[in-house]
């Protein structure tokens, strides 16, 4: 294990956190079962997604006047966004 690859986990936010997530995120006992579970679904929002398959390794974005659309690519497995909330799971 090389010196940068451990300054690199050590700094990285999402190893350790600095709070108490269950305290932070007022979300149902579901979502939280869902997350430990490393599952997605439908109505997800960012946060949520990110918690349970963490980041992305690409996203796509694209905005109008009243909507953004966001996909986030898991090597074959997509995660499409609408204002922040996911709207469809796919894999190519």
């Amino acid at each position: 294990m090389s010196r940068d690859f451990v300054s690199r986990v050590l700094n990285d936010p999402y190893t350790f956190l600095s709070y108490d997530p269950y305290k932070k995120y007022n979300w149902s006992a579901s979502t939280w079962q869902s997350i430990k579970a490393s599952k997605i679904s439908i109505g997800m929002d960012k946060t949520q997604v990110e918690f349970s398959w963490g980041r992305p390794n690409d996203i796509s974005k694209l905005t109008s006047e009243k909507t953004t659309i966001e996909v986030w690519g898991y090597g074959s497995q997509y995660v499409a966004f609408t204002n922040g909330k996911v709207t469809q799971i796919y894999t190519l």
